[in-house]
């Protein structure tokens, strides 16, 4: 699990394994990603050391061009010691949620993603469909759970460009993808799994490929990212109203959503009435603010 958490390792254990990824530069000041960037060229994307740790909130920065990274980037992001740079490929994201058994793949679903709850394609999947695994990700799969001796349930993920005959290894997380509901749809088990590799690493297990077929949607997840994106200024408000009106679309013709189902409503529910509670404490907290203000100054309040 920490050479997996390792994304600096993780290119060093995918290009041992015979896993492609694109050209990438470990930097650590401005001065460095000006320099990696004209070795490794255009576009390309600028990504954190830890997924936990975003640059001015986005998962990673894509610069398609030296001018949109210098506007991008004016100064070394705060909390991070080291970035990486890397050639952008161009093409969706693919995910393999799979589970291993002493480096062998017993379990896999691929994912074409469709959209993210971010306007430039970065960030966590809103819309996607299970596939047929391509044969060139079950064979890169199988030698990164061979490469790591792999036991128990795992995320694999790549950047993909079929017109361009492109692949590259992105990041594999050590736990479930966070939109379990995939490779459960997908009847892979991986929750029980988890438990039952880790409490016998040597038990009987079937092998088990998901032929794919599944388009989920995560419609709380699309609307606030279309919030976001707009905040952040990743797009315009003319662009909103498609954006909502796709969300609508793809809530209503996905065969399952992520977080609510009719059968077991409640999840969905809490998740919607916690954010807005949430949202509701953190306005009210705003316009009382100014009073206290006035208060402890000793100055009439603003009504």
């Amino acid at each position: 699990m920490t050479t997996s958490l390792d994304k600096v390792m993780m290119l060093e254990v995918a290009g041992r394994a015979g896993i492609p990824s694109a050209p990438a530069e470990v930097v650590e000041t401005m001065e460095q990603i000006t320099a990696a960037a004209a070795r490794i060229g255009f576009p390309l994307v600028v990504r954190p050391l830890s997924s936990s740790q975003p640059i001015a909130g986005r998962k990673a920065l894509i610069a398609r061009t030296e001018e949109v990274l210098h506007q991008s980037l004016t100064e070394w992001p705060e909390g991070h010691g080291r970035l990486i740079v890397q050639r952008f490929i161009r093409g969706p994201r693919y995910n393999v949620d799979f589970a291993a058994q002493k480096g062998k793949v017993i379990r896999a679903v691929a994912t074409r993603i469709l959209r993210t709850d971010a306007f430039d394609g970065t960030g966590i999947d809103v819309c996607g469909r299970t596939l047929p695994m391509p044969q060139d990700l079950r064979a890169y799969t199988a030698r990164m759970a061979a490469e790591l001796d792999y036991t128990g349930v795992g995320l694999i993920q790549f950047m993909v460009d079929r017109e361009r005959d492109e692949i590259s290894f992105l990041e594999l997380n050590p736990r479930f993808n966070g939109n379990t509901a995939v490779p459960d749809r997908a009847g892979l088990e991986l929750c029980r799994l988890a438990i039952d590799l880790a409490r016998d690493p040597d038990g009987a297990e079937t092998v088990i490929e998901s032929p794919g077929g599944l388009r989920h949607a995560w419609f709380y997840g699309d609307v606030q990212g279309v919030r976001q994106s707009l905040k952040r200024g990743m797009m315009t408000r003319r662009q909103v109203p498609a954006a909502l009106w796709q969300a609508v679309r793809d809530a209503v013709t996905a065969d399952f959503h992520v977080i609510w189902a009719w059968h077991d409503p409640l999840p969905g529910i809490s998740q919607f009435t916690n954010t807005l509670r949430n949202a509701l404490r953190k306005r009210a907290g705003k316009a009382g603010a100014p009073r206290e203000e006035a208060d402890r100054a000793g100055k009439p309040r603003e009504t």
